[in-house]
């Protein structure tokens, strides 16, 4: 018989995943012309460093976001007692990933925020590469204040994202990875979390691919749709990877 709870155990495994969410990742949707200036001014009072952009300003023709910072390097934005002004702007991973530096002026004090734009995730699909979640999630890391991640909505992309990092978390501990719960827990803070049995599966694709990089596993290890990886200190199985996508709540 086992001496813990098993509520308590899916509890505390709850707990730490809310934890997780909240310390790296602020999930919101992406600001509209009449919420600019109330978006800028939660960015303002949390002490916000860093903004990641995942869906683009128009998709398939229509206005998903509206262009809230400065592109151009020099240009200003006022928005009230805020304004904005682009320092720099450079290309990252395969100029899949623009980043641009702003400096914030508000209540007679300056601070510099970084904007981290990924504008090749197509809107209700997934990108064709897999080295973009890791270079936004370890900018993410970095930060000690919170993180804001929007897309348009704020679930799918999202949603996908803050998976990856979960799972990745789950991997550095040595833990086998419960995709299935880690959506459940998620789509408690944000209903439709993840939105895709697409999206679902190139979370999965994406960490199998940066492990390989990584040179933690070998293409023989792979076979099909399984994967088995043992190392000192992680044992990753990803037994039937698909077989739960459409029985998450």
């Amino acid at each position: 018989m086992s001496d813990v709870d098993p509520q308590r155990k899916a509890n505390a495994r709850s707990e730490r995943i809310e934890m997780l969410i909240y310390r790296i990742l602020d999930k919101i949707k992406g600001p509209k012309n009449e919420t600019v200036y109330d978006f800028w001014r939660m960015i303002w009072q949390e002490k916000i460093m860093l903004i990641i952009m995942l869906c683009n300003v128009d998709e398939k023709q229509t206005q998903k976001c509206y262009q809230y910072w400065p592109k151009k390097i020099g240009q200003t934005i006022n928005l009230n007692q805020i304004t904005l002004k682009t320092i720099s702007v450079t290309f990252i991973e395969n100029n899949n990933i623009t980043v641009t530096k702003i400096k914030i002026d508000c209540d007679n004090k300056c601070r510099i925020l970084y904007h981290r734009h990924w504008t090749t995730w197509p809107d209700g699909g997934v990108p064709t590469t897999t080295t973009e979640p890791f270079s936004l999630l370890q900018s993410a890391r970095e930060q000690k204040s919170p993180v804001v991640v929007h897309c348009s909505a704020g679930i799918g992309r999202t949603g996908t994202l803050i998976l990856i990092e979960i799972i990745l978390s789950s991997l550095k501990q040595g833990k086998i990875p419960n995709s299935k719960y880690y959506v459940e827990v998620l789509r408690t803070h944000r209903a439709g979390a993840v939105q895709t049995e697409d999206q679902y599966a190139y979370a999965h694709y994406a960490i199998v691919q940066f492990l390989y990089h990584k040179k933690v596993f070998t293409q023989n290890d792979i076979s099909g749709r399984y994967l088995i990886l043992t190392t000192t200190s992680i044992l990753f199985c990803f037994q039937r990877v698909f077989k739960n996508i459409s029985s998450i709540n």
